[in-house]
């Protein structure tokens, strides 16, 4: 008899950082050793891109559900930060001591610029 709530394995996202439009494919499944699975379903299809154009925290949550109606979630959180990028040649070789101008810009994966007067850096 089955008395269990199906199982969600998530994948992707991972507890971790990704770049402002990075694609970024989700990836989870559900099993249920009982009656089967009915229903598997996270804020995206499996396979599909996930939301990487909200900056800051985002949360990914998976429902399940089997043929009996079990039912169970999995919740987990990614972050979506923009990238640097540097706007000087990084390989070029400085005399010690001297004065080295850094310029950079926020940039998405595709290294589009989000540079704003508005958006405070800290070093």
């Amino acid at each position: 008899m089955d008395t269990k709530a199906p199982t969600i394995d998530v994948i992707t996202p991972a507890s971790m950082t990704y770049v402002l439009n990075q694609v970024v494919a989700a990836s989870y499944t559900c099993a249920d050793g009982g009656s089967g699975v009915a229903t598997c379903a996270g804020p995206v299809a499996n396979g599909s891109p996930l939301d990487t154009t909200i900056l800051g925290a985002n949360t990914f949550t998976v429902d399940a559900a089997d043929n009996l109606g079990h039912t169970a979630n999995h919740s987990g959180s990614y972050t979506v930060s923009y990238n640097i990028c540097a706007l000087y040649d990084q390989n070029r070789a400085h005399r010690s001591g001297s004065t080295v101008p850094i310029k950079l810009q926020l940039c998405d994966a595709a290294g589009a610029n989000h540079s704003a007067a508005a958006i405070v850096l800290n070093a």
